[in-house]
């Protein structure tokens, strides 16, 4: 009897034993995974925390990118600006310090052109006899004496006083023995400056200020 009772409170706690250890290794496999789990879930959090600043790190570098565009494109403009600017202060200083009336020796080149406006030679040699004058506001006239069998002729006078817009008289012919050709008669317009070009009729004329 004795014997059968140790055996039975031995087997009893053996099986406590090993259902102690059961629970005990259950406990500590549950505990293992919940760590994990834990690590799983903070590295996510890590990776998703790391994603979202490099996000925001490149949208401040694009910002950047963006303010020194906006910087060199308003130094550009102002830069622009700035030599407008100085433009046309130039130029208003060069028409305050322009003279209202412009005097001195005046130089004129005339240059005809080949033929006449119809199309026929100015003379059997081709080249005109020029003459004429040009007569400015002041009463000053340039008189061009005959230059025989030429496309060129070139006079001057002293003195001469002109206003911007005066308009200048000019009368010059192909002079011949039996009748005249007329390569230009009517006005030009100075429009200011030293040195001004003018055509009219077949002539072209370049005026010279000394």
């Amino acid at each position: 009897m004795n014997i059968m009772y140790t055996f039975l409170r031995k087997s009893l706690l053996a099986l406590l034993a090993i259902v102690i250890f059961g629970c005990g290794n259950n406990d500590a496999e549950m505990k293992k995974l919940r760590e994990e789990n834990e690590a799983l879930k903070n590295s996510q959090i890590k990776r998703e925390q790391i994603a979202k600043e490099a996000e925001i790190q490149k949208q401040k570098e694009a910002q950047k990118a963006e303010m020194r565009k906006l910087h060199t494109e308003n130094e550009a403009l102002q830069k622009q600006i700035a030599a407008q600017k100085a433009k046309s202060l130039r130029t208003i200083k060069n028409k305050k310090t322009e003279p209202i009336v412009k005097t001195g020796k005046v130089i004129v080149s005339i240059e005809v052109e080949n033929y006449k406006p119809n199309g026929r030679k100015w003379d059997s040699t081709g080249a005109p006899d020029i003459s004429g004058k040009i007569t400015f506001p002041d009463g000053s006239v340039i008189v061009i004496h005959k230059h025989n069998n030429s496309y060129t002729a070139s006079g001057s006078v002293e003195n001469v006083k002109l206003r911007k817009n005066d308009r200048i008289k000019v009368l010059l012919e192909d002079r011949d023995i039996s009748s005249n050709d007329i390569i230009a008669s009517g006005s030009v317009v100075y429009p200011g400056g030293s040195i001004f070009k003018q055509s009219i009729g077949s002539a072209h004329l370049i005026f010279k200020f000394e």
